[in-house]
């Protein structure tokens, strides 16, 4: 009898065990999924910068050193322009910050996930003094999965410059081209990364495919 109760707990004991690991195994992937479906409100997350006459390069990496968020934006619009800006804040959203350099630019912002996009206008291009290099030809699209979900946050860069865009929560996109613009690249994390040739199009959708070698690991 007593090795019969030893034995009965002994098994308990195992189930009880099995079931708190995939318990724990459970929530560790609940956490992880949450933490990547959602990205905090640049209303909601607040910083502090003592910034004097600064570039806006600058300005944004300051911004991206003290939060998660990455900016996109045409680095050599944004490079040329000679906007200095002063920003001394304490415990400010990340929202009322960009609404200061907006007052200041004429830029104007927009959150996407992590992604924080930058919009040059382009009569201010020609007020900063640029001789335009950018054709008015312009390249649209939609970048989903191979389900047909759109891929919000996925990024397109014209291969051999800096110059690029995030797709919208739609997955939609739209790109300004240079005379010498031959191919797309587009990324995004966790799918296999696609060069394409633009050719004479106007409009390029991008079905991406997962990769599975980071999914394995």
């Amino acid at each position: 009898m007593k090795i019969l109760y030893k034995t009965l707990i002994l098994k308990m004991s195992k189930g009880l065990l099995h079931g708190i690991i995939i318990a724990i195994i459970f929530s560790s992937y609940l956490i992880a999924g949450n933490t990547h479906a959602q990205a905090p409100s640049i209303r909601h997350v607040k910083i502090s910068l003592d910034l004097e006459n600064t570039s806006l390069p600058k300005v944004f990496a300051a911004i991206e050193a003290k939060t998660a968020f990455i900016f996109s934006y045409e680095k050599n619009l944004i490079a040329s322009r000679l906007d200095a800006i002063t920003i001394k804040v304490k415990n400010q959203s990340v929202a009322a910050v960009l609404e200061k350099v907006a007052k200041e630019t004429g830029l104007s912002f927009k959150q996407i996930k992590a992604n924080i996009m930058v919009k040059v206008p382009p009569s201010m291009n020609r007020r900063a003094g640029q001789k335009s290099t950018i054709a008015d030809r312009i390249i649209k699209g939609k970048i989903t999965d191979e389900n047909g979900e759109p891929l919000s946050g996925a990024t397109i860069l014209i291969k051999g410059t800096t110059i690029g865009a995030v797709a919208d929560l739609e997955g939609s996109y739209t790109i300004s081209l240079p005379d010498d613009a031959t191919t797309l690249v587009f990324t995004f994390i966790g799918f296999v990364p696609q060069e394409i040739s633009i050719g004479g199009r106007n409009v390029i959708d991008v079905v991406m495919v997962a990769d599975l070698t980071t999914l394995d690991e």
